[in-house]
């Protein structure tokens, strides 16, 4: 049924994906950019559904009511809220939890326009031994996808600018609340 969902919003949203066979890796962490828009979180994850991969998504729910919070059960959400511990381990017993599946995590953490993204995506990867995928979506052509593959290292400052890097060309449905800034 997700399959049919993602092919059908993708379908009738005009959008393409993108997909490169080196990128999709059995575990991994996938981070998402520029995300300025409720429907950044709709494309991204129905382009994932028509594909047929295994998503599960980090978010934080504030309500149990409306149309997110449907959208994110669904999705196999998991809220934020909820996770009771340290989150990295957490995460690492989700990863685990599954032979193949992406965690996709919010970088920016809002549609709103930020200082700087937040970073556990970085540590969830890292202690998880998983790669971070470099998803994208890019308005001015109506792609989504992946693009690149980030194996954590021990130097955080050198990842994270290599991933700041490749966001930099990318168009955000609403531009003025996209910031490119990591750290």
């Amino acid at each position: 049924m997700k399959k049919i969902i993602g092919t059908l919003v993708m379908k009738l949203g005009g959008w393409t994906e993108y997909y490169p066979e080196n990128c999709c890796t059995e575990k991994s962490v996938l981070i998402s950019a520029p995300y300025t828009s409720f429907w950044d979180y709709i494309y991204t994850i129905s382009s994932f559904w028509k594909n047929g991969y295994t998503i599960k998504v980090l978010f934080e729910q504030k309500s149990r009511l409306g149309v997110r919070s449907a959208f994110c059960k669904i999705c196999d959400g998991i809220n934020l809220n909820k996770i009771e511990g340290e989150m990295t381990h957490h995460m690492n017993d989700v990863l685990n939890s599954s032979d193949k599946m992406m965690l996709i995590v919010p970088t920016e953490g809002s549609r709103k326009k930020v200082n700087q993204w937040k970073t556990e995506f970085y540590e969830i990867a890292k202690h998880a031994d998983v790669p971070v995928l470099l998803g994208y979506l890019d308005y001015e052509d109506k792609t989504v996808g992946i693009g690149a593959i980030i194996n954590v290292t021990e130097d955080f400052k050198s990842d994270m600018n290599k991933i700041q890097g490749y966001y930099k060309n990318f168009s955000a449905k609403y531009p003025q609340n996209y910031n490119e800034k990591i750290c």
